[in-house]
């Protein structure tokens, strides 16, 4: 009798030992309860946000004296996006579309202090080349190029901004530029704290001169 009554208690043991430990990998996400999580998890960043960018600026540089008469000067930059192509903003191959938000990358948001334009227009959309310049998984690398076709961005002592915003509508995708980037600050000008304040991430300012 005593011997049942150990082996009882050690079963009941057992038992309780076992659903411990499966209440645990649940909560960790190793089992089914965390295969539903994953997928809420999935939902959750596909709905709710996440991703940001690094981007270089290749051209001008502080202090550059770039174009003549007003034209010819050049942005150019990559941007390092932590997402994958799908969800990277990339909208595929195509013309420039004017100013505003750019249809092949709607997450790009770039900033010229001196544009006849107004302060806060996004200018990405009058780049001449976008493209994908390398991916993986989880990365991907964009990389756009602009030449100043037209003396319609002032010249003189000029500040370009450039930024990456973030997601704005919580789709989990990076295509939430603006075609005009608030003064949030009321200053009358647009600059990295505008665009800190927006959300954007990547910020980058340089100071050079239209000649």
């Amino acid at each position: 009798m005593l011997q049942l009554l150990r082996r009882g208690r050690a079963l009941t043991l057992a038992v309780t030992a076992a659903a411990v430990s499966a209440s645990i990998a649940y909560a960790a996400g190793g089992g089914p309860l965390g295969a539903h999580a994953q997928g809420g998890a999935a939902a959750a960043v596909s709905g709710g946000g996440g991703g940001s960018a690094s981007v270089q600026l290749f051209t001008p540089n502080s202090g550059d004296r770039s174009g003549i008469g007003g034209k010819g000067f050049f942005i150019d930059l990559k941007a390092d996006i932590n997402l994958p192509l799908a969800r990277s903003g990339f909208g595929g191959q195509g013309p420039a579309t004017g100013i505003g938000q750019d249809k092949r990358f709607p997450g790009l948001i770039v900033l010229l202090s001196t544009t006849n334009a107004g302060a806060g227009k996004n200018l990405a959309g009058l780049f001449d080349i976008v493209g994908v310049t390398d991916r993986s998984a989880d990365k991907t690398q964009l990389w756009a190029t602009w030449q100043a076709g037209k003396a319609n961005f002032g010249s003189g002592p000029s500040t370009v901004s450039v930024a990456v915003a973030g997601d704005r509508n919580h789709d989990g995708i990076l295509n939430d530029a603006p075609d005009t980037v608030p003064d949030a600050d009321g200053d009358g000008d647009v600059d990295e704290k505008d665009l800190q304040n927006f959300g954007a991430s990547g910020i980058k300012a340089v100071d050079f001169t239209i000649d």
